[in-house]
């Protein structure tokens, strides 16, 4: 068994283990079609035909508090290779008997880009993004990302359900003892991506609200209210731009809003799961058209 830690796989190397692996070719394709229909080719079509579909801004006040931070961006990039790399790790430690659990993980990641989609072709959603001179990377991201997929979070939802779904695998093979710290560490990390979604100006504190609570709609066995509150109370954690009471409002916020599109979810259940979603994004203060 191989001693290389989750975290510490190469990227490139991860990528290649997974997507030349013959027995997940098919799965392979089926998430890269996903991506590419679903979220990068929908935004270019919203943004060539801009009078055909809803767009909303969902930046809140709390949002302010947060600094602009160019430096987070290495980190914020990280969350396609993030997924990836916990599913290389697990074909190098485990094997032929990863396999079923590699095949049914990037499934998962296929379905979540399939149902954040039946939000986004209704009602767009985007955040002001401050103009940057100074980061390569940020620059960049801001060239190719239209940005107007900011509800549900796809970034949040990739890297919670990632940390999430690795725990249960890991206790389906019978090692979540042995691998305890390491799946901690990847919880971490992921606290880490979704601080740079914020510093970065990606997303609004809304956005994160609504990625749990489309994540604990989707399957409460692997991301259940307890864990995306928990999850909510590490956000910013070691943050030393934004104050202690600062920081103490926007957790609050972000808890208090999952918990009432839980509510509304669960006290309206002949409605569809996302319409809470668009409810929200159709009375939010700030919509706007892009």
């Amino acid at each position: 068994m191989k001693n290389t830690k989750i975290l510490q796989r190469g990227n490139v190397s991860s990528i290649l283990k997974i997507f030349l692996n013959r027995k997940l070719i098919t799965s392979c394709i089926k998430v890269l079609w996903s991506i590419q229909t679903r979220f990068f080719a929908l935004q270019y079509i919203a943004v060539l035909f801009p009078k055909k579909f809803k767009f909303t801004s969902v930046d809140h006040s709390l949002d302010d508090l947060i600094p602009f931070m160019p430096s987070y961006a290495k980190i914020y990039m990280d969350f396609t290779p993030f997924w990836i790399r916990t599913q290389a790790f697990l074909l190098e430690n485990f094997g032929k008997q990863s396999v079923v659990f590699i095949k049914e993980f990037i499934a998962s990641i296929n379905m979540i880009y399939r149902r954040a989609a039946m939000v986004y072709k209704k009602n767009f959603s985007t955040t002001k993004r401050p103009v940057c001179k100074d980061s390569a990377i940020v620059k960049m991201i801001h060239k190719i990302d239209p940005h107007l997929m900011c509800i549900p979070s796809l970034h949040i939802m990739v890297i919670v359900w990632t940390y999430t779904k690795m725990r249960l695998i890991m206790r389906s093979l019978s090692c979540e003892t042995q691998y305890e710290q390491q799946l901690k560490d990847l919880r971490l990390h992921a606290v880490k991506i979704a601080d740079s979604v914020l510093y970065l100006k990606q997303h609004s504190i809304n956005c994160i609200a609504a990625a749990l609570y489309t994540l604990t709609v989707i399957d409460e066995s692997v991301v259940a209210q307890c864990e995306a509150e928990d999850f909510i109370d590490l956000l910013l954690v070691n943050s030393t731009d934004i104050d202690i009471d600062g920081v103490c409002k926007i957790r609050t916020y972000i808890k208090e809003l999952y918990r009432s599109f839980l509510d509304q979810y669960k006290n309206n259940p002949q409605e569809s799961w996302e319409k809470v979603l668009l409810d929200f994004l159709e009375n939010y203060n700030s919509k706007g058209v892009i």
